[in-house]
């Protein structure tokens, strides 16, 4: 959820076949057990996922980290149930919840209100705010994270209040010299400029 900002609704959906679609640009092989091993050993995968978005009846695409891709090849080998069909993830949701509520209190993350500050739509909202930070487009993280209204966006994501503003000091100095060369008027002119930059936020385009 981190790393693709799917919801847990959509998570606990998704099929062995579709994450077997995403992998297409990396393998033609049709049977997920060969898939697993023609996959095993590399370490740069990363599935485009196209995910049914139940709470808006929306279909759009995303992707997760080559980490996350690894984890789920490792974790599919241990099962014998994987036809199309099948759930990529045999946890429900309720039992993810509970997960979620167990490290929340065994951390001692505490809670907002009565709310748990652990909890798997935090990490949906973590998603958006990295890909704010990052400089992406709000209409392209609007997409990645299945959303038909833009404006659905500013309650995902949040300023990350430990950046300094950037700043800037700006010096230019400038003189004349008047003088005269066979009696006529000449005017010499200089100027020089410097500019330094503080606190910059780097981002890629």
């Amino acid at each position: 959820m981190a790393t693709s900002g799917c919801a847990i609704n959509e998570v606990t959906n998704i099929s062995v076949g579709e994450f077997k679609n995403s992998l297409a640009e990396y393998t033609s092989s049709e049977d997920i057990t060969e898939v697993i091993d023609e996959l095993w050993n590399k370490s740069d995968i990363i599935p485009t996922i196209k995910v049914h978005r139940r709470k808006t009846d929306f279909f759009y695409y995303t992707c997760c980290t080559p980490e996350s891709t690894t984890a789920i090849i490792r974790y599919l080998s241990t099962r014998t149930d994987l036809g199309d069909d099948e759930l990529l993830f045999t946890m429900t949701k309720p039992a993810i919840n509970q997960a979620f509520r167990y490290y929340n209190d065994k951390l001692g993350f505490g809670k907002i209100d009565s709310h748990r500050k652990f909890h798997p739509h935090g990490l949906r909202k973590f998603f958006a705010t990295q890909l704010t930070l990052a400089g992406v487009h709000n209409e392209d993280i609007d997409r990645l994270l299945g959303h038909k209204v833009k404006s659905v966006l500013s309650k995902y994501s949040y300023a990350n209040k430990n950046i300094k503003s950037q700043r800037s000091i700006h010096v230019v100095l400038g003189c004349d010299y008047h003088f005269k060369i066979y009696n006529r008027p000449f005017k010499f002119t200089a100027e020089a400029y410097y500019k330094k930059l503080d606190n910059l936020i780097p981002y890629n385009v």
